[in-house]
C-alpha cells in the first residue's frame, strides 16, 4: 500500500502477485509496474512509479477502464485457471472442498502455502 500521488491522502492498495503489480528493486531506487490508476478515487489519478520517481499518466476514459478491468479479469482467470462466465450469468454450482487436491485454484494455493 502507498498514499495517493495526488496529495489525497487516500492509502492505495497494489497487489503484489503474477497477474496485478510487480515491484522491482534494482539495488537503488523502486519501481512499481504496470502503471496505477485509482479509477474509484474521486482524484480517479494515473502514475507509474520508476526509479523512486513519479511519473504522472495521462487519464482514462471510464470504456478504457471497463477495458482494462475485463482483460485484468481475463489474465487472473487464464493464470489460475479460472472459466469464466458470461456478465450477468448466475455461477455454477461449486463442488465440495477437495483439500487434498492439487488441481484448481485451492488446491495449488495449498500446495504453495506449504511450500510444495
Amino acid at each position: 500500500m502507498h498514499l495517493c500521488c495526488c496529495g489525497c491522502s487516500r492509502e492505495v492498495v497494489t497487489p503484489l502477485s503474477p497477474t496485478d503489480w510487480k515491484l522491482i528493486f534494482d539495488g537503488e531506487t523502486l519501481s512499481l509496474t504496470p502503471s496505477v490508476g485509482n479509477w474509484n478515487f474521486s482524484c480517479r489519478s494515473h502514475y507509474f512509479i520508476r526509479h523512486d520517481r513519479v511519473i504522472e499518466a495521462g487519464p482514462w476514459s471510464d470504456e478504457m477502464v471497463q477495458a482494462e478491468k475485463q482483460r485484468d479479469k481475463a489474465a487472473k482467470a487464464s493464470y489460475y485457471g479460472i472459466a469464466q462466465r458470461p456478465i450477468g450469468a448466475a455461477p455454477a454450482s461449486t463442488p465440495a472442498c477437495r483439500t487434498e487436491s492439487k488441481s484448481g485454484l485451492w488446491g495449488r494455493l495449498q500446495a504453495w502455502w506449504r511450500g510444495e
